[in-house]
């Protein structure tokens, strides 16, 4: 389970007066939890009739039907994954009539059983179980660039069912994203039409979006988003806390709750040198997890 904040967000960090005093007209809290990095809780934003027209929006999909997204972090490190890894892998040692051949102190880790007869027996191997072989090592090896004592204190073991988030949601999420930004976003359907969308010296483009679903024993792996702004908002409030480990920091979800953070510090250039990549250094301290 995540660790006990000592830090909560009620009360913390310093309030930016005018904002808060234009945004209680409204009915908004915003709480600024850090300025660096910049971090804010809004509740108030996402009224109860948005959050139930968000909540029946997703009811009536197909989710069957939506694109679902499975090239994210958690994916590597999904225990149910490197099961079904394993499973194959000692099958392919098995059919190559290998395995009684394999040493003791191999026949622990699948990996290096196949490993040990791909190399001794090639001839009994196909291209498919060597490209298998390849991907095992490859996502192992791409798995060690993280911090094993951040994975035990996020106590990651599976992850959660995401999906691209459907049209219908986008627009309807729209005048939140612009009421924030102050701005149009480019991909993000009807935002440009909105009254709030007046000219910016600032350019924001949309790079994922992603509706995610938690059951029992799911959760995140501990991560750095790459984009500027990410703009998280909860529809339950059931669940874990999004913790930010090196702030010491957690934040409770709370329905219709908008979290909002920057995880980049600034650049006159795109970090990476791709087009979409963010125009910042992605900052440690906003690594986190839910």
């Amino acid at each position: 389970s995540p660790p006990q904040p000592s830090q909560e967000f009620v009360g913390a960090g310093s309030r930016v007066k005018l904002v808060q005093t234009a945004a209680s007209r409204r009915g908004l809290h915003i709480d600024v939890v850090r300025e660096d990095p910049l971090i804010w809780v809004i509740d108030g934003l996402c009224t109860a009739e948005k959050t139930a027209e968000l909540k029946e929006l997703l009811e009536v999909q197909d989710m069957g039907s939506l694109k679902k997204t499975d090239a994210y972090i958690d994916d590597m490190f999904d225990e149910r994954r490197a099961l079904k890894e394993d499973a194959r892998l000692l099958v392919s040692t098995f059919q190559c009539g290998s395995y009684q051949h394999v040493p003791e102190a191999y026949k622990a880790d699948p990996l290096r059983s196949f490993l040990y007869c791909a190399l001794g027996r090639t001839e009994r191997m196909s291209d498919a179980d060597f490209d298998m072989g390849l991907m095992a090592v490859s996502r192992r090896a791409w798995c060690t660039q993280w911090d094993p004592d951040d994975l035990a204190r996020s106590g990651f073991r599976k992850t959660a069912g995401r999906w691209k988030v459907p049209e219908p949601m986008l627009r309807s999420l729209a005048p939140m994203v612009v009421d924030v930004l102050g701005a149009g976003v480019e991909g993000l359907p009807g935002s440009y039409e909105l009254p709030g969308a007046g000219k910016s010296d600032i350019t924001w483009v949309l790079r994922d979006t992603t509706v995610v679903r938690y059951h029992e024993g799911e959760s995140q792996v501990p991560h750095i988003d790459t984009s500027d702004v990410t703009m998280l908002i909860y529809l339950s409030s059931d669940g874990g806390r999004t913790c930010f480990p090196n702030l010491d920091l957690s934040i409770q979800p709370s329905e219709g709750r908008v979290l909002l953070f920057c995880s980049t510090s600034p650049l006159p250039s795109r970090y990476g040198g791709f087009a979409g990549s963010a125009y910042g250094v992605p900052s440690d301290a906003t690594m986190h997890y839910g």
